[in-house]
């Protein structure tokens, strides 16, 4: 059975040194919870990369699932649950999330009853809506990049 832990990608990201040559640099990842997992983020749109000032707020600042401004960039996994899985609870952040599925298949449940299911490659704009997640493989693991940035109503 695939686990969340071996759904674990991994994540280059770029800057430049002091003469202006793109290099890779270290960055640090996040743990928010078992099944979600804190890739970037940053707290401005248009991001501010002057002296690496996004990088820096990416390592110090505490997890926020939606940042006031800026984005957050998730690896969100999902464990397999069978036929009989259940629901994740649903929830409604003030974000548009921006999902593609990179692994396995999930269900996107929302409170109307609706349900679609993606399989990799699909992608879901989820705008604010109230939603869950459920995973009916019996061995599989599903994992999705998120990309969430704040809306307002």
């Amino acid at each position: 059975m695939a686990t969340n832990s071996q759904i674990n990608p991994s994540v280059f990201t770029t800057t430049q040194n002091s003469s202006g040559q793109s290099v890779f640099t270290e960055m640090e990842r996040k743990a928010f919870s078992n099944n979600l997992v804190v890739l970037y983020g940053s707290d401005s749109l248009p991001v501010n990369i002057t002296d690496d000032a996004d990088l820096q707020y990416h390592s110090k600042t505490p997890i926020e699932l939606v940042p006031k401004e800026g984005c957050q960039v998730f690896l969100f996994r999902i464990q397999p649950g069978g036929k009989d899985a259940p629901v994740t609870r649903l929830h409604r952040n003030l974000s548009i999330d921006i999902g593609v599925m990179i692994a396995g298949s999930v269900e996107a449940v929302l409170d109307s009853g609706e349900v679609r299911t993606l399989v990799v490659g699909d992608s879901l704009i989820q705008r604010a809506t109230t939603h869950g997640w459920r995973n009916t493989s019996e061995d599989t693991a599903a994992a999705m990049i998120i990309v969430a940035v704040p809306a307002k109503e």
